[in-house]
């Protein structure tokens, strides 16, 4: 366990009281398992915890709010835990009845909101601990141009997180198959680590608005072929602002060759 020291500092981050009955263990002992697996989770998938040491005291806060949320809501089909007026309590015993399955997944899912607003704020603000957006935590994140959580949930059953792991697939095809036929790879990269990162030109930053609107109304099935022509039209017409596709392939294909009238044309004029 590496960000809670004590009972107390795991409540702090918990958007309920923690009430423990006289004599019993505290909930640091009872929640350790879980906590070590959420930390694991952190550590593997958002952020590796060896980056605590320089990170800004916000950021920290950020990881400590989604371990808490998620360790609660691993703990609870193994705990019995049940959120009462009072704060949590734990199902079976003699002051509380077993809860619904409905009211248990209810605290599952809201355990998993919280975990997602506090992941949500660490993805916008990440690229500004040192090193992180070169770890393969960001790498994930930014597979798509969509590296953050959407703030609409399209579809209830999921959470946010799981909605983000569905549509990030989809995105991921699309945006494959239109670096091959009209954006590149090599440009696809550095404008999602551009979004990521927080930077890059005003106008790389709008191309790459106007990229992710089309995988997302592709993704929808709204989107025509004459949209990507046009924003290659200004990729194509700016090349100190986009070196990475004048570089690739693609260039060859989206000349424009000027005409030229010939004599010998049935219509030549002079």
């Amino acid at each position: 366990m590496i960000l809670f020291s004590s009972t107390d500092e795991l409540k702090s981050f918990l958007p309920n009281v923690l009430r423990e009955a006289p004599g019993t263990s505290p909930y640091l002992t009872k929640l350790a398992p879980f906590v070590d697996e959420a930390e694991a989770w952190v550590d593997s998938t958002v952020c590796p915890l060896s980056m605590l040491d320089r990170m800004p005291a916000d950021h920290i806060a950020d990881i400590r709010k989604i371990v808490g949320a998620e360790t609660i809501r691993r703990a609870v089909p193994a705990l019995d835990l049940v959120l009462t007026p009072n704060g949590f309590a734990t199902l079976g015993n003699d002051t509380i009845a077993v809860a619904s399955a409905h009211r248990t997944e209810a605290l599952v899912r809201s355990m998993a909101d919280r975990r997602d607003d506090a992941l949500d704020h660490f993805l916008r603000t990440a690229h500004k601990i040192k090193g992180w957006t070169q770890t393969e935590q960001a790498k994930f994140f930014r597979r798509s141009l969509f590296f953050t959580l959407s703030p609409f949930r399209l579809r209830p059953e999921l959470s946010r997180l799981e909605e983000w792991y569905e549509d990030s697939k989809l995105a991921v095809s699309v945006e494959t198959n239109l670096a091959v036929s009209f954006y590149s790879a090599q440009l696809m990269d550095a404008l999602r680590l551009e979004r990521q990162s927080g930077t890059g030109s005003p106008m790389r930053r709008q191309v790459a608005a106007q990229i992710a609107l089309v995988v997302d109304a592709v993704i929808h099935g709204n989107v025509s072929k004459i949209h990507n022509f046009d924003i290659v039209n200004i990729i194509r017409d700016c090349p100190e602002e986009f070196p990475e596709w004048h570089a690739s392939e693609l260039k060859a294909l989206f000349r424009v060759e000027p005409f030229r009238n010939s004599r010998k044309s049935g219509g030549y004029f002079f």
